[in-house]
């Protein structure tokens, strides 16, 4: 029996091909232009993706977007994800694309899919949709560009691999594992982590911060703790370099606090009468439920850390993704798509659909899948239409 192409799919393949042929929608095919290249059957290029449409494994995703968004909304997606690829130079796009090849998406994949799934309830059967309701909450407040800013700024920078690496082996020492301990009732149980992770944010947030004063010296208190050798003292140096008070990073993720606290979008907003908002530190929470009570493979995500941080291509690739994120921090009608996309998506009700489905997806091995299919049309070849 054919399958029917619903309005999702069909603009989402709209969307597709234009991304690959980078022309403006409205111009004019040459008369004596070459006949675009068929690609491959999706059945032989994406197997497990089309495998999952088919069943309807992807039924909530497919929901969403053809009920969920309405048309101007939808429309204004499509034209945004074609702006963001437009706004990238040639190379920058080639880069971006050969993401896929390389060891960044490979090794990343599982990580993701183990967060999302802890999202989700897989493990305890509980949405967090306290976590969705503040990710929407800070896309609105920001307007997007706080965040998108924050996250192109950090990957951009050059310390931001030595950051991963020594995080990685910091945190597999025993003497960490004993204080962030939640069964032995370490220093830094649930209570602790909070307090020192909320210390440490209120202090990026005020003038003057530096690592030596509002990070080393906190920590100090810990007599267990080896500042001095590596590799926390690797990590300091790695965090010290990357929130350097005339660097970029450390205003962009102070504007980043000053949304989360006082709900404003920028640090320059706050002033003396403006109060802190009445909630709870679900992020802070999040972190310490995925990586100190170990709802996540704890191990596998420290290797990853210190694997991508060593890694020279997986420096190198960060560059095209921040360029990827360069017109979203600075188009207001970009931001504006993505941020009502988002924040429609982190709806818990309709989380609670979508999240397994991407869960599904990431299990089926279908994004590099999906990434192929963009590759090839990227390239000049003309999808074929579903069957």
């Amino acid at each position: 029996m054919p399958l029917r192409i619903p309005r999702a799919w069909a603009l989402a393949g709209a969307l597709v091909f234009g991304l690959g042929c980078g022309a403006e929608s409205d111009a004019p095919s040459p008369a004596n232009a070459p006949p675009p290249a068929l690609c491959p059957p999706l059945a032989e290029v994406a197997p497990n993706a089309l495998a999952l449409v088919r069943s309807g494994a992807l039924d909530g995703v497919r929901a969403f977007f053809e009920t969920g968004l309405p048309d101007d909304e939808l429309t204004a997606v499509l034209d945004a994800g074609l702006r963001v690829v437009r706004a990238l130079d040639q190379a920058e796009l080639e880069a971006l694309l050969a993401l896929a090849d390389g060891p960044l998406l490979e090794q990343s994949l599982p990580l993701v899919r183990d967060v999302l799934a802890f999202v989700a309830g897989e493990v305890d059967g509980r949405l967090r949709s306290e976590v969705l309701v503040d990710g929407a909450r800070l896309l609105r407040t920001c307007d997007g560009s706080t965040l998108f800013n924050a996250v192109q700024v950090l990957l951009k920078d050059p310390a931001l691999p030595d950051l991963l690496a020594a995080l990685g082996d910091t945190l597999r020492l025993p003497v960490v594992q004993d204080l962030l301990s939640a069964d032995l009732g370490g220093a830094l149980a649930r209570p602790g982590f909070t307090t020192v992770v909320c210390n440490i944010l209120a202090a990026l947030i005020r003038p003057g911060f530096s690592v030596a004063a509002d990070v080393i010296a906190p920590l100090s208190g810990i007599d267990l703790l080896p500042l001095g050798e590596p590799p926390l003292s690797d990590l300091l140096a790695a965090l010290d370099r990357l929130l350097a008070p005339d660097g970029p990073v450390l205003p962009a993720l102070a504007d980043v606090v000053c949304c989360d606290l006082y709900g404003v979008g920028t640090c320059a907003e706050v002033t003396p009468a403006t109060p802190l908002l009445a909630r709870d530190p679900v992020f802070t929470w999040l972190m310490y439920d995925l990586f100190v009570t170990r709802a996540i493979p704890f191990d596998a995500a420290l290797d990853l850390a210190a694997e991508l941080g060593r890694d020279p291509a997986v420096a190198a690739a960060l560059a095209p993704v921040a360029a990827s994120l360069r017109p979203i921090a600075e188009d207001p009608d970009i931001r504006r798509a993505l941020v009502s996309l988002l924040t429609r998506l982190l709806d818990p009700r309709v989380a609670a659909e979508v999240l397994p489905e991407l869960v599904a997806v990431l299990d089926a091995g279908a994004v590099p899948e999906l990434l192929a299919v963009v590759r090839l049309i990227a390239n000049g070849c003309e999808p074929e239409a579903l069957p």
